[in-house]
């Protein structure tokens, strides 16, 4: 059996040191960013690699985190952190390269597949909501207006509260 990563925890950000399978996570399957010694993790990159037992997280302290201890931090700092990793794990799974939107104002931003990072521009700005949430005219058409001066288009992620997730693209028509 291949042995884990290993990751550190510090303060907001999930560092892997850099060795030649941080950097395949890196340049091949487009995980994290690349500063200095180390590969820096989202945490929604970190629970899904953990998630897969190809990542262990430990704490400044030097003690593993079990699954609930890595979710209850990531919970506390990141607002639906649960209804996000399900978008981002399911994008994941079907093969895009899912990054931080944080910078679009968007949950995150979706690179098309077989594209990474420096490749190409991301194609979608995503949004996660669940079924239940509304989300006001003028704030859609904002989000709207960032994607579409960045070129790019919206993505909705529904979740549902059976698990299931559903996708609009929207983008601007012209006619």
């Amino acid at each position: 059996m291949k042995e884990k990563l290993k990751a550190l925890l510090f303060k907001k950000h999930v560092l892997l040191q850099t060795s030649s399978e941080a950097i395949d996570l890196f340049s091949k399957k487009g995980f994290g960013y690349s500063e200095g010694e180390y590969i820096y993790l989202s945490f929604f990159e970190a629970y899904y690699l953990m998630k897969k037992s190809i990542l262990e997280i430990y704490n400044v302290k030097g003690n593993m985190l079990k699954d609930d201890e890595f979710l209850r931090i990531a919970r506390r700092n990141i607002s639906n952190f649960f209804i996000k990793y399900r978008v981002f794990r399911d994008l994941r799974n079907k093969g895009y390269i899912v990054k931080s939107g944080l910078k679009f104002g968007s949950d995150f931003r979706v690179y098309d597949k077989g594209k990474l990072p420096g490749q190409e521009h991301a194609k979608w700005l995503v949004y996660c909501i669940t079924e239940n949430d509304k989300v006001p005219a003028h704030e859609f058409a904002s989000k709207n207006r960032v994607a579409n001066t960045t070129k790019k288009k919206i993505l909705l992620a529904i979740a549902d509260d059976e698990g299931s997730i559903t996708y609009y693209e929207i983008k601007w028509l012209r006619l």
